[in-house]
């Protein structure tokens, strides 16, 4: 047998073995998810299935490329059964293009602060285009996300406005002078025919950037540098991430040069507000769950040793527009809606690797 059968017979030896594996689990957590949802009513469609089942293909190929499996004593696996059964509720591909969820290993201290006790635990998280497959199943009211644009520096963009006594469109023209996002405007197709369009800019995304350094500095003891740091981002803003410092406490996928973690955040902290009507309020502690943004606000204001202002939520600006004529004395000129504010990984379902801090990346 030569090298090239030899490597064939252990791809195949591999993907055997995984097989074994999704089929051993699908048969183990798929009627037991089954049966705690009908308790609400509840059943898994057939893609609900589907997204299971690309779910536990996920997460065993993660186990294997940081060499752990289930069996593994270092490896905490209760939550797998609650990860796979949000999965299933809120139908979120894990083999989709562009990604919709991921999982992660993540280090966890289950001992105390004396008696640190580490462990390795699985974790899931929204990504890419899962805020908007949740906008488009759930939202309130809502048709289909109908548009998307990224606004970068040197581009022309006005919101839309009244101005001289008249509803004015949104007036958008790419420029191609930079990398550089400045706004992120989503147009989402309500049901009663009219887009409601969402904006946020870069600025909005400091408060998500402090959430993350934040985490990566609880094993800092020297409150006074933490304290310096944070204000370091209240003063340059995301500018920071250009600094000695960010190279120390900011993921490398926060400091990439194309911006992407930025543009993510961006369109995250708009999706993420967009009122959602749910069958069940399982599927809303579902959403909950894997909301990474959520999560490391909740643990930042809850923290109890805070070394500067509390972290804010970054808001986003909302318009109504219809796709017909707007008298100018309709009431719906405008609102302004909070958003909360990722989780430090070992490496994620996708080979991102990250800090390995005890935190979450905001």
């Amino acid at each position: 047998m030569n090298e090239q059968e030899n490597k064939n017979e252990v791809v195949e030896t591999n993907k055997s073995t995984a097989l074994s594996k999704m089929e051993a689990y699908n048969q183990k957590f798929l009627p037991m998810i089954e049966s705690n949802l009908s308790n609400f009513d509840l059943s898994i469609s057939s893609y609900g299935k589907l997204c299971l089942g690309n779910a536990m293909a996920s997460i065993i190929k993660l186990l294997s490329d940081n060499d752990l499996s289930f069996k593994s004593e270092n490896l905490v696996t209760d939550n797998l059964g609650e990860i796979f059964q949000n999965v299933a509720l809120l139908e979120l591909n894990a083999a989709a293009k562009p990604n919709e969820i991921f999982f992660q290993i993540r280090n966890k201290n289950i001992g105390s602060k004396d008696h640190p006790k580490w462990v390795k635990t699985i974790e899931q998280g929204i990504e890419g285009d899962g805020h908007e497959v949740l906008v488009d199943k759930f939202g309130r009211n809502v048709d289909k996300v109908e548009h998307r644009i990224y606004v970068f520096k040197g581009d022309e963009f006005k919101p839309p406005r009244f101005e001289d006594g008249e509803w004015k469109s949104l007036e958008y023209t790419p420029k191609f002078e930079s990398q550089r996002i400045e706004k992120v405007c989503y147009g989402i197709l309500m049901t009663d025919g009219n887009i409601q369009w969402h904006v946020t800019t870069r600025e909005q995304v400091v408060p998500n950037l402090k959430a993350h350094v934040r985490q990566n500095m609880m094993k800092l003891k020297d409150k006074s540098k933490k304290f310096a740091i944070l204000k370091e981002i209240d003063d340059m803003g995301l500018d920071w991430l250009k600094t000695k410092n960010a190279e120390e406490w900011a993921s490398a996928a926060w400091r990439d040069s194309d911006e992407s973690m930025i543009q993510r955040k961006m369109r995250n902290n708009i999706l993420r507000k967009i009122p959602k009507d749910f069958s069940s309020s399982l599927q809303a502690v579902a959403i909950d769950e894997l909301d990474q943004d959520q999560r490391t606000f909740k643990a930042n204001n809850n923290a109890i040793d805070v070394t500067a202002e509390d972290v804010t939520e970054p808001k986003t600006i909302a318009f109504n527009e219809t796709q017909e004529e707007i008298p100018p004395h309709n009431p719906n000129t405008g609102e302004v809606i909070d958003v909360e504010t990722d989780e430090v990984t070992e490496e994620n379902s996708n080979g991102n690797k990250d800090l390995d801090f005890d935190g979450e990346d905001a």
